[in-house]
């Protein structure tokens, strides 16, 4: 009789076999049941044989030992093609994997409006495919050639959204609009509809994340403006970042910073409040606000800021019609001396103007004072030599004793002495000279 159990179906004879784990049971098989077998179907197993594909041993009634050689042959490639074919799969898997890892890169580099790199990563997409078609080729089975088919999918379908991701960069806002509104779409004008949607959405995400930044960027702007007592430019500052804040919240903004720049807003509102009520002395708007002290520390330091400033700003703005330059350079130390002080809040930047001003203020002082004194050294030169001249003229006369001629000549030295600068060493010599005459003229 035929066995029933135990009963595999053996893929190197492509049929239904008994499965022996050893020799020893499989020839005892034979010898208990050949009989029964043969007289049951007219045909008995006659030896037992190894099958390296099932890894047992199973019977045949084939009793051909070149045929058994042959059959092992056959098994042996078989067995080396299932071998093949695994690790086949096993590469595939592993490409196939490596390109969805690849593909969601492509698909992050997009987003982040990284097209260069995303067609790098699309190259590379490509070699892992390259590398799966030519193991296909060497491998042709069902699994392989369904799993070569999905790789070509993904980077077919990643290649068209990168070639028309590039076509459409180059579309307006309204271009955009007019393909995903089309009516009655065919397939490739839906996928162009999809491509279009996502790249609209980017453009309106990298808008408000700019808008965004800017009101992250003009906080420290709107802070200068407060410590410099620019307070109008400081509120013009506000209101624009209210706006963009306004429009984020109409366009449904939910960037990661948004918490952030919310909370930018509302403690600028509070400071520009604050600042307002000390540039216009409100002293009853600060009291009512309940202030902490750190807060009150800095309300102080702009009192006095505001005030130094406004003195700054009232000397700079009269500098320029001082006259004297005893008066201006006594100007320019009380600005300097100011700035020095304020420097410690605001920093030195902000006076880069002042400081400009007020070096070439002091040089053009120092030019008009030293042209004064070459002019004032000139006019002594020229009086001294006019009272020596005179001197000459009195001893020339007072040997002929001229007396007349040089008491003249005495009173008009004096006149000049009168028009000398007396702390030179010179004038004070030539007036001693002259005094010297007193005595002989009135002696003679």
């Amino acid at each position: 009789m035929k066995p029933t159990k135990n009963h595999v179906y053996c893929p190197a004879s492509h049929k239904p076999k008994i499965m022996f784990a050893t020799q020893k049971k499989a020839d005892n098989f034979i010898k208990f049941n050949h009989d029964a077998i043969l007289e049951e179907s007219g045909i008995a197993p006659v030896r037992s044989y190894y099958c390296a594909v099932c890894c047992c041993w199973h019977v045949t009634s084939n009793p051909s030992q070149e045929a058994a050689e042959r059959m092992d042959r056959r098994d042996q490639k078989k067995l080396s093609g299932i071998y093949e074919s695994k690790t086949a799969e096993k590469v595939m898997n592993e490409h196939l994997l490596s390109m969805r890892q690849v593909q969601k890169q492509i698909e992050s580099a997009l987003e982040e409006g990284n097209e260069d790199l995303a067609w790098e990563k699309l190259r590379e997409m490509r070699k892992l495919r390259d590398t799966m078609q030519r193991t296909s080729i060497k491998v042709l089975t069902n699994k392989i050639t369904k799993k070569m088919r999905e790789a070509s999918e993904i980077y077919d379908r990643m290649y068209f959204i990168l070639k028309y991701e590039r076509r459409l960069a180059q579309y307006t806002d309204e271009q955009l609009q007019h393909l995903i509104d089309k009516p009655n779409k065919n397939k490739h004008e839906q996928q162009l509809a999809e491509i279009a949607e996502k790249q609209a959405q980017r453009r309106q995400q990298e808008l408000m994340d700019k808008c965004a930044k800017l009101i992250v960027d003009n906080n420290n702007n709107f802070y200068s403006k407060l410590e410099t007592g620019r307070v109008d430019e400081a509120e013009d500052t506000l209101n624009s970042m209210m706006g963009i804040l306004k429009q984020l919240h109409k366009l449904g903004y939910q960037g990661d910073n948004l918490e952030r720049i919310e909370a930018i807003c509302a403690r600028n509102q509070h400071w520009a409040k604050i600042a307002r009520a000390v540039a216009d002395r409100d002293d009853a708007t600060i009291d009512a606000m309940g202030l902490e002290k750190d807060e009150m520390e800095r309300v102080e330091r702009w009192r006095n800021t505001y005030a130094s400033l406004a003195q700054i700003n009232e000397l700079m703005g009269g500098i320029d019609a001082i006259e004297d330059i005893d008066e201006l350079m006594d100007t320019i130390k009380v600005c300097r001396d100011t700035i020095k002080l304020l420097r410690k809040y605001i920093g030195k930047k902000f006076f880069k103007e002042y400081n400009m001003k007020l070096d070439q203020l002091t040089k053009e002082s120092k030019d008009k004072q030293t042209e004064t004194n070459d002019k004032q050294k000139k006019i002594q030169t020229t009086i001294l030599l006019e009272i020596i001249g005179k001197i000459e003229t009195m001893e020339v006369a007072f040997s002929h004793g001229d007396v007349s001629t040089c008491k003249k000549h005495y009173g008009e030295c004096w006149n000049l002495i009168d028009l000398l600068d007396h702390s030179d060493e010179d004038a004070r010599t030539v007036e001693m000279y002259v005094e010297s005459w007193h005595d002989r003229l009135a002696a003679s």
